[in-house]
Order: structure tokens, then C-alpha cells, then sequence
């Protein structure tokens, strides 16, 4: 079974993409103050969070036969803080967008895409010095 997908095969996105709009477009939708939208942010991406990675980690543990929880955690936990700060991020930066256009959303992702970069670097360097280490 591959990450995105149900256990009938079937993508599980959908249902929590689903669950996040309806109460995208309670908060007023991408017309609402932009206060409000951050504030509600954190629960969309709560609901997101559940439904999402809920799904996920029990048709993982139900495959593999382990308990919800600990499939959770050794598997899916270490980027659930990352669902949280994109609610509001994705707040800010379509914010950014309808202010400023299309060049500001390339001022704000290049430092992430340098960022990304050079953690992969240096990941990819730690475990090359790790092995040599061995």
C-alpha cells in the first residue's frame, strides 16, 4: 500500500480535503478578514491532521497487524507539527499572493527552497560520514 491510499486503493486525500473546505468556506472562504482566516486556521489544519493521517495510520496498522498509536508515532508523528504551521502559512502566503502577485510568492519561496536544499546536503553528508565511520 502506498502513502495517499486507502486500503481498498482508494486515495484517502479527498475525504480531508473535503472536511477542510467545508470549514474553509464557514470562516468566509478566501474573502473573510484575514485575522479570522489564521485563527482558523489551526483548526482546519487539525481537521486536516485527523482525517488525513488518521486514515493513513490505521489502514497502515490495520495491514500490519500493530496498534494505531505506536504505527503513528514511528511513522506518520514526526510531520504532524508540519500540518500544523501550513494551515497558517497557506493563510499568509495566498494573503501574500492577492496583495502582491505572483513575484512576491517567489520572494517567499526561495529562501524555503535554499533551506531545503541545504538540509538535504547536510543530511546526505552526515549519513556519508556515518557509514565511512563504520
Amino acid at each position: 500500500m502506498s502513502v495517499g491510499q486507502g486500503g481498498a486503493g482508494g486515495p484517502i486525500c479527498p475525504a480531508a480535503t473535503g472536511s477542510c473546505t467545508s470549514l474553509a468556506h464557514a470562516r468566509g472562504g478566501p474573502h473573510g478578514s484575514l485575522s479570522l482566516q489564521l485563527a482558523l486556521s489551526l483548526p482546519v489544519s487539525l481537521v486536516f491532521l485527523a482525517t488525513n493521517v488518521g486514515l493513513l495510520t490505521l489502514a497502515m496498522a490495520t495491514a500490519e497487524g500493530r496498534p494505531a498509536w505506536r504505527t503513528w508515532r514511528e511513522r506518520l508523528g514526526w510531520f504532524s507539527p508540519h500540518y500544523l504551521v501550513f494551515g497558517p502559512l497557506a493563510v499568509l502566503v495566498a494573503a501574500v499572493y492577492r496583495a502582491e502577485g505572483l513575484l512576491s510568492l517567489l520572494a517567499l519561496a526561495l529562501p524555503a527552497l535554499l533551506l531545503s536544499g541545504g538540509l538535504r546536503r547536510s543530511r546526505t553528508a552526515t549519513l556519508l560520514a556515518r557509514a565511512d565511520a563504520r
